[in-house]
């Protein structure tokens, strides 16, 4: 019998190997990332996942980076346990981006970004402020005043068309001072948005990112 000794020139189970995660930018990622600087632990990566909204092999990924990182306390296969979660969020921020992981169009609006809001959280649509916008509320609310300006007014929402309607936005990639990103974080209980008086804010651990 003749073997022909020649290997193979394509992987004939090419699913078997997870290809390992390199950066933290994508919008997976940062789900899991919230919800494990959010919560500080996860019981497994089981549990992680189901909890992100994300797939398995997703929070797999994202934890054994962090792991080889070493962003996680050595548990020997017990919970998850985030070592330092301010270590870890600037981590997280080198990689992630508002406007490039969520793809973030900038409008103007005649309204002005107040009435903008304003007419927002009349429409009942699903919406969180995020960055220094968020942050402004969040002090205001404490009585306190905000180490940083909010010049621009940065918003995630599940239905960006009806957004750009209520609003009276039009597109401004130069100028615009009004900056829309579509996610489907909105599920029930996802938690990821925070109420601050009338306004919706982003979970803060992602308005962080």
């Amino acid at each position: 019998m003749w073997i022909k000794q020649e290997g193979s020139a394509k992987d004939p189970n090419p699913g078997a190997k997870a290809t390992a995660l390199q950066s933290l930018k994508g919008r997976s990622a940062s789900e899991v990332m919230v919800r494990l600087l959010s919560d500080g632990r996860a019981a497994t990566i089981r549990d992680l996942a189901r909890e992100s909204g994300v797939a398995l092999g997703t929070a797999s990924r994202v934890i054994s980076l962090l792991r080889n990182e070493d962003f996680l306390e050595p548990t020997g296969g017990g919970p998850i346990v985030v070592n330092d979660p301010v270590r870890l969020a600037r981590r997280w921020t080198e990689d992630y981006s508002f406007e490039k992981t969520f793809k973030a169009k900038r409008y103007f609006s005649i309204l002005g970004s107040s009435v903008a809001l304003e007419r927002i959280r009349e429409s009942n649509a699903n919406y969180a402020v995020t960055g220094l916008a968020a942050q402004a509320l969040w002090y205001e609310a404490e009585t306190r005043t905000a180490p940083l300006p909010a010049t621009d007014l940065w918003l995630y929402t599940d239905d960006v068309a009806r957004i750009e309607k209520v609003a009276d936005l039009v597109p401004d990639s130069a100028n615009g001072t009004i900056m829309v990103a579509q996610s489907e974080f909105f599920g029930p209980g996802r938690g990821n948005y925070r109420p601050v008086g009338n306004t919706r804010t982003a979970w803060p651990w992602r308005v962080v990112g």
